[in-house]
Formats: structure tokens, sequence, C-alpha cells
């Protein structure tokens, strides 16, 4: 699978992709992703993606943000510290309250659930999760 569309249809079709494919898939997609952000002009370019049109900064913010995220789950998930690189997380917050005014937020498969509470004095990477939607 060389492409996002490819593994996305292997997955919708039922068919089961090994591990070693799913990382050769990541590994691919994450250059070809590189490679165009390193493009001159790029952080300019309007990018249209499904869930709204944004220019090539904003997407890469979204994606830095949807990267800690990921990482701040399987840091909770598997009992490892979740107080992720606090001198982003004041940045990222900003994103993450930008982006959520127009995302959609709601039950599966909507891709936001419902802001949680994080408790008082949380690590600011447990607030960013409560505030997109994650028990903390």
């Amino acid at each position: 699978m060389t492409t996002i569309q490819d593994y996305e249809t292997a997955i919708a079709t039922g068919v089961q992709v090994s591990p070693a494919e799913q990382v050769a898939t990541f590994e691919v997609v994450a250059t070809n992703a590189v490679a165009e952000l390193q493009r001159n002009g790029a952080m300019a370019k309007i990018v249209e993606m499904p869930f709204g049109t944004f220019p090539g900064e904003h997407l890469m913010e979204l994606c830095a943000l949807d990267t800690f995220q990921h990482a701040w789950d399987l840091a909770k998930a598997t009992g490892q510290d979740t107080d992720l690189a606090p001198d982003l997380t004041d940045a990222l917050m900003a994103v993450a309250v930008d982006h959520m005014a127009h995302a959609p937020r709601g039950e599966e498969p909507a891709p936001y659930g419902p802001e949680q509470t994080a408790p008082e004095g949380a690590p600011a990477a447990d607030r960013i999760a409560a505030f997109l939607g994650r028990s903390v």
C-alpha cells in the first residue's frame, strides 16, 4: 500500500492489514507529507481536507495537535506520564480551541467527544485531552 486511500480501502473492505504493512504505509504517507510541507510556499498554500479548507500552516498545526493527542492517548493507555511537552501545550491548546469552534462533537462517529473536565491541577496535556473529549 502506497497511499492512505489504499489503506483505508483495505480496512473498509475487511482486508486484514498486517502490522508491518501498517508501519510501511505510515512511513510512506509521513515521508510524502513532510516532503510536501517542505516545498516553497507550502505554508501559504490552501489545502482542502475532508474536514475543511485551510492554509498549509494551519493544517500543520492541526497535524501537530493530532500527533500530540494520540501520543497522550498512548501514554495514558500504557500508564506512562501524560505531562507531554509542556513547552508546546499553550500553543496546542490555542490550536485546539480554534479548531473546535468548527469541529463536530458528540458520540461516534463524530471525531471529538463532548468536552470533559480535567482534575484540578492537571498537567496542561491532560487539559488539552479533556478539552478534546478524553476522560482524564
